[in-house]
């Protein structure tokens, strides 16, 4: 079987390199024409006979490629430093990093013509448990006995190139003129005493397409596609569903990503960046000073996207792109407010107590945790009735609709019941979904 998924492989690999020849060859008349590429694709397939390719594959493309967990050309392309092939000793630190990878992924980076041997290795055994021809490689496995040639002894030959490739071991690290450096102080008179460990950083490539990959799922596939149009369907149970704002993208080995590996290669060179900005910090300060959250306080609070509300207000088109617009104005407005809401949710269950004229349907959203109090049996039933979020719900429409009259005089007559039916049914879908 195993042999049997390895032939079908090369013959994938031969009928992409015969496939433009042929099409070729079907609007070709003259003799000499067609013999000259019939000799062409004869020659082609003999390339990828068994013992011919992996003749190649072991001899030369297994000295092209290095295989590693951290790349040196990610950082610059003309790089000839050392890969790593990390593997963690320590999986319980308390940060984001390769060592969080459960099961290994493996780059391939060198000559893009040798990638095809990376492909190979990548080669899919056992689908149910993610098994690779790679990792019987590496644990020598009895399974590969004359897999890679009808020689047994060249197959046992092959093998043991293929593992040497695989298996990254560095006595002497070899860095790069193009690769950057990090002078690490040793101690604190680190200046005076020229005392410092110079730190080559390498490009975390596993981690880092693992990130893609999570990326990719939760912006595009089906699933979270499927879930995030239920969002706006009344009578479907709504699932929650995660977001990554502020996504930047950094493109690696230009028109021509195989360059730099093989994983940067299935990424088609695109690399997303997490935002890395400094925290914005909230006051644990209560600032209900009225008989509500939807007060002037909270308004400031939201004004960022209040003022992308305004502007789709303002503008003179009413396409669906605008309409888009006004309603990712509104979720982030939400979202503002409930990340407000939050901060008073985790306050000392009961504290709504002291806050007589504080809207008793705020209350329940915001003081919960008081249900669970004793002698708050009425406030508990009256909570997980539930009725509450309709209330919440008007008052956010009502507050929206008036910061849009305020901001609108002239044309404050527009924003009426449609207006308000808009923003309540988003704020009260939003509250069942948290």
């Amino acid at each position: 079987m195993l042999k049997a998924k390895i032939l079908s492989f090369l013959t994938d690999l031969a009928a992409k390199k015969l496939a433009p020849l042929e099409k070729k060859r079907e609007k070709i008349t003259a003799i000499n024409e067609l013999s000259a590429l019939d000799d062409k694709i004869k020659q082609i397939k003999a390339e990828y006979q068994l013992d011919t390719w992996m003749e190649k594959a072991a001899n030369q493309m297994s000295k092209q490629l290095s295989f590693a967990t951290h790349l040196s050309k990610a950082v610059h392309p003309d790089s000839k430093g050392n890969n790593i092939a990390f593997k963690a000793q320590n999986h319980t630190l308390p940060f984001v990093g390769s060592h969080l990878i459960d099961k290994a992924i493996i780059d391939a980076s060198g000559n893009a013509a040798a990638l095809p041997l990376a492909a190979l290795f990548d080669l899919v055994i056992d689908e149910q448990h993610n098994l690779r021809l790679r990792d019987l490689l590496l644990e020598d496995s009895p399974l590969l006995d004359g897999v890679f040639s009808d020689d047994e002894e060249k197959s046992t030959q092959y093998k043991t190139l293929f593992q040497q490739a695989l298996i990254t071991n560095i006595t002497k690290p070899v860095t790069y003129e193009r690769n950057k450096q990090l002078l690490w102080p040793n101690n604190r008179q680190a200046i005076s005493e020229d005392n410092y460990t110079c730190l080559i950083p390498l490009y975390p490539s596993s981690l880092a397409h693992l990130l893609y990959n999570k990326i990719q799922d939760i912006r595009y596939s089906e699933h979270y596609k499927k879930i995030r149009e239920n969002r706006k369907k009344e009578g479907i149970t709504q699932q929650p569903y995660p977001t990554i704002e502020d996504l930047a993208t950094i493109p690696l080995g230009g028109a021509q990503p195989q360059n730099i590996s093989q994983l940067n290669s299935r990424q088609r060179g695109k690399h997303y960046l997490l935002p890395s900005l400094p925290p914005v910090f909230s006051s644990s300060k209560t600032n209900i000073s009225d008989d509500t959250l939807f007060n002037r306080h909270l308004y400031f609070q939201c004004q960022l996207f209040f003022n992308d509300l305004f502007a789709v207000v303002s503008s003179p088109y009413n396409v669906y792109t605008e309409r888009d617009k006004r309603d990712v104005a509104i979720e982030n407005i939400i979202e503002v407010i409930f990340s407000i809401a939050q901060i008073y949710q985790q306050k000392p269950a009961g504290w709504s107590k002291n806050y007589q004229h504080l809207d008793v349907s705020q209350k329940y959203w915001l003081d919960p945790e008081r249900a669970n109090l004793d002698g708050e049996a009425e406030f508990k039933t009256k909570f997980e009735k539930a009725n509450w979020q309709n209330d919440i719900a008007k008052q956010f429409a009502h507050w929206v609709n008036y910061q849009l009259k305020q901001k609108f005089p002239n044309i404050r007559q527009d924003f009426s019941e449609p207006e308000f039916n808009e923003w309540r049914k988003a704020f009260k879908r939003a509250l069942k979904r948290k």
